[in-house]
């Protein structure tokens, strides 16, 4: 995977959006975007933050969260989502089950939507 820079996080905003509206992110990548220099268990927070200021969500969740990493590494992979788009629904709909959520996953089962669903599931298994 080639390594991204980000200025700030409008700009992983702006390459979510650009990409689909999914990207790929280390923490090194996203720590930098923030302007720092060392990755601790505070900067998690700060990242987590950073991206729900943006309007995007992320996965897996254990990868920011202070008590399940405990140690955090700059190659730690993420993917962030920009929520309340097609593929932000789906995401959300698998990650934070719901009775609304499984009505849009059943939906989105059918026509066009199947394949964008099997891609959701394949990288939410990762």
């Amino acid at each position: 995977m080639a390594r991204k820079t980000y200025a700030d996080m409008k700009a992983v905003a702006k390459a979510t959006e650009e990409n689909g509206n999914l990207i790929t992110a280390t923490l090194l990548e996203l720590r930098e975007a923030l302007g720092y220099n060392r990755l601790g268990v505070r900067v998690l927070g700060y990242i987590a933050d950073g991206l729900d200021g943006e309007g995007l969500g992320y996965f897996p969740q254990w990868v920011l969260d202070s008590d399940s990493n405990e140690a955090p590494r700059s190659e730690n992979v993420i993917r962030v989502f920009k929520k309340g788009t097609a593929v932000g629904n789906a995401i959300s709909a698998v990650l934070e089950p719901t009775n609304k959520g499984d009505e849009l996953l059943r939906e989105s089962a059918g026509g066009d939507a199947a394949e964008t669903l099997k891609r959701v599931r394949e990288l939410v298994a990762e």
